[in-house]
């Protein structure tokens, strides 16, 4: 019996760990597994990658070129503040498992009336001037029982490093952009220097025939052969130095038709967002910032079209599913059908607000998403529906029988009156009545009378003239 309660209190102390180490936050994340093919996966060449590869090129312009745009490039210089600024974030976090301490002093210098309520200078030691002293200090230190602040510091951390490797994209995008046109600039012009060779040659080749031709060496036709293969050949000269000046010109173009397409369309309230054949962001108008509350930098970071519509879920900006997994579909469906064709739909947003989204191709694989607030269209769209719910209970309630017929004579709009005491077989003087005053020579506002009800009973009848050529059939008490 000793033995059982000597273990009982290390039982309960075991017991306690366990309690604590299964409280904390979350399980260590673990990056999902992506099934791939063999076929995309060889040898890892074991040779350090120059990071400066386009050094290797010999070309101090191209490097000159490249580090220019490396130090001006406007989107680079984003993602280096956004890095700095998930930089200072991590060292914040980290800083909470850390202990705090803090220290206090004052100092404060007083003067006391002579005609106050102290007995200034009558007292010893109580003179008009006071100095008061004060001093503090402060520490603490809050334990990570639970593991909140070492999840917190492992997310600042893996947001940093999405951080670097978002501006080393950018880095990588910039430097291939650069690189790029540079190349097909050098591959046009040299082209073009090759061209001009060739033609001189040509040239040469057909004074060398003359010179035959006169010492009797060489025929005519030999002299014309040459001679119209020099002359095609320098034909082809202008052509090279057109295509590199086209190819500065189609970068010039690009950009302007960027820059055109920017200013047209921030003055619209449809927002909207291009992606690109891989889903990442490359167009947006201020509206959609505006209409979505996503902020302007991680528009600016081109985020995929999951990471965008992600970051909408995040602000309640979409409708909610009842659990993720819908979600996740309701975006393949929205991507699969804005990529196949035109597609339309409409959000009704947590916040009460609804938007037409609508998601269309574009060229080379992109996509465009339209989004348009038609809050206020619904709430018309609405008031109108109750409005002509509220005509039609009004109608019911009266006890005339009322009945609009179309310019064609069918029946459009009745009350309940007329649908429960009438019917095309109801009656034959009825229908005789219903056919008489469709005729067009029948004058309305002039005609009227009465006929046998549905129960025998003389009621009377009126036709009046409704807007839009429809004719209102009134039965009344005679």
């Amino acid at each position: 019996m000793t033995q059982i309660s000597a273990r009982v209190p290390r039982l309960f102390a075991v017991l306690g760990v366990l309690a604590v180490a299964g409280c904390t936050v979350g399980p260590d994340y673990a990056p999902p597994e992506s099934a791939v093919s063999e076929v995309w996966i060889g040898e890892v060449n074991p040779v350090a990658v120059e990071t400066r590869w386009w050094r290797t090129f010999n070309d101090p312009l191209l490097a000159d070129l490249v580090e220019r745009a490396i130090a001006g490039n406007k989107d680079l210089a984003e993602a280096r503040a956004r890095l700095r600024e998930a930089r200072a974030l991590r060292d914040t976090v980290r800083g909470r498992a850390l202990p705090e301490a803090g220290a206090v002093a004052s100092a404060t210098q007083n003067r006391l009336s002579e005609n106050g309520q102290l007995p200034v200078g009558t007292v010893p030691g109580l003179g008009r001037d006071l100095a008061i002293f004060d001093g503090g200090f402060d520490a603490s230190w809050e334990i990570d029982l639970w593991g909140g602040t070492r999840r917190a510091i492992e997310s600042a951390e893996a947001r940093a490093g999405a951080a670097e490797e978002a501006r080393r994209g950018v880095v990588i995008q910039v430097v291939a952009e650069v690189v790029r046109a540079y190349i097909d600039l050098r591959a046009a012009q040299a082209l073009g220097a090759n061209a001009s060779a060739d033609a001189a040659a040509q040239q040469d080749i057909a004074r060398l025939v003359g010179e035959r031709l006169r010492v009797g060496l060489a025929s005519r036709a030999d002299l014309t052969r040459a001679e119209t293969l020099a002359h095609s050949t320098a034909a082809s000269v202008p052509q090279f130095a057109a295509s590199a000046d086209a190819a500065v010109r189609a970068e010039r173009f690009l950009r302007e038709f960027v820059q055109t397409l920017t200013r047209t369309f921030a003055t619209l309230n449809t927002g909207f967002a291009i992606f690109d054949r891989q889903r990442n962001l490359q167009l947006f108008n201020p509206a959609i910032i505006e209409l979505t509350g996503i902020r302007a930098d991680f528009l600016a970071s081109r985020p995929t079209l999951a990471d965008f519509l992600d970051q909408l879920r995040e602000l309640r900006m979409v409708p909610e599913p009842k659990d993720y997994p819908g979600w996740r579909r309701q975006i393949n469906n929205l991507e699969s059908a804005a990529a196949n064709g035109h597609h339309l739909e409409e959000w009704s947003l947590p916040c009460g607000r609804v938007f037409r989204v609508q998601g269309s191709p574009h060229p080379d694989g992109a996509i465009a998403l339209l989004f348009e607030d038609i809050t206020s269209e619904i709430v018309i769209r609405r008031e109108y529906r109750e409005k002509l719910a509220l005509n039609k209970t009004v109608l019911d309630q009266l006890d005339d029988s009322l009945a609009v017929f179309g310019p064609d004579g069918k029946l459009v709009l009745s009350n309940r009156s007329y649908r429960d005491n009438w019917s095309d077989e109801a009656s034959a003087a009825h229908e005789a009545l219903r056919r008489s005053f469709l005729d067009p020579g029948i004058e309305p506002d002039e005609c009227g009378g009465s006929i046998p009800g549905p129960a025998g009973q003389q009621i009377g009848w009126s036709i009046s003239q409704v807007s839009g050529g429809y004719r209102m059939l009134r039965f009344h008490a005679a």
